[in-house]
């Protein structure tokens, strides 16, 4: 029986590292899909004294993406962005994560394209690691709420942007349709029912306007 533990062991660690050669790295589960962004307050690389908050973020769908240039492989997915930037009508909002030199940064950006609105400056990291980030390069897909749909750990190309995160736009847009939809068919069934009220009441003025008027016509004509 102690003979066959080694074996077993063995057998054990080779299904894991089995698994672990045909599993996608960049398929990590992330507790914060489906929850909120987290809270932060932070500069920005180019307004180093403009403070902005979370609630920048919010108010359409948007990414985040996290990147830095001391990262090959951010550098190797920039062209993707800015093409990214230049062909959808989706914000890209910049995680500059513990970035070295920031004037290089600042610089890199002016000459290789910048496919941001605005990158936040988390010089010690925190603001990542509340976003649960593994490394840079990641991108979060975040909905018009501040609400995280989907998180991508790795670089981000076209392939992987038509495959993994258009769906979930064009979910989002047709769920957004509806609600405004059905909040212009109640908002229209209440002006209806007001308009009703207001012409049975105009009505009823009416009516008992021409009944007073009538009736003083008529106790006149008896009087005379």
């Amino acid at each position: 029986m102690k003979a066959l533990i080694p074996a077993l062991l063995f057998f054990v660690i080779s299904g894991f590292l089995f698994v672990g050669l045909y599993k996608d790295p960049t398929l990590v589960s992330s507790p914060l899909v489906g929850k909120s962004i987290p809270s932060f307050t932070a500069a920005t690389l180019f307004s180093p004294d403009k403070q902005i908050t979370q609630a920048d973020l919010i108010g359409e769908i948007a990414l985040v993406n996290v990147w830095a240039t001391w990262c090959p492989a951010c550098k190797h997915e920039h062209p993707d962005l800015v093409a990214l930037a230049m062909k959808t009508d989706i914000p890209i909002y910049g995680l500059n994560y513990k970035e070295t030199d920031k004037a290089e940064a600042r610089a890199w950006l002016r000459q290789e394209g910048n496919p941001y609105v605005l990158s936040i400056a988390d010089d010690d990291g925190r603001i990542a690691i509340d976003f649960g980030v593994y490394g840079a390069p990641e991108t979060f897909l975040i909905d018009a709420q501040g609400v995280i749909q989907h998180k991508r750990v790795g670089v981000m190309n076209d392939k992987i942007w038509q495959r993994d995160f258009l769906p979930i736009i064009q979910r989002l847009r047709r769920e957004a349709l509806l609600l405004v939809l059905q909040c212009g068919y109640s908002c229209f069934r209440s002006l209806l029912h007001t308009l009703k009220l207001s012409v049975l009441r105009l009505s009823i003025n009416n009516a008992t306007t021409i009944f007073y008027m009538s009736y003083a016509a008529w106790f006149v004509r008896t009087k005379r």
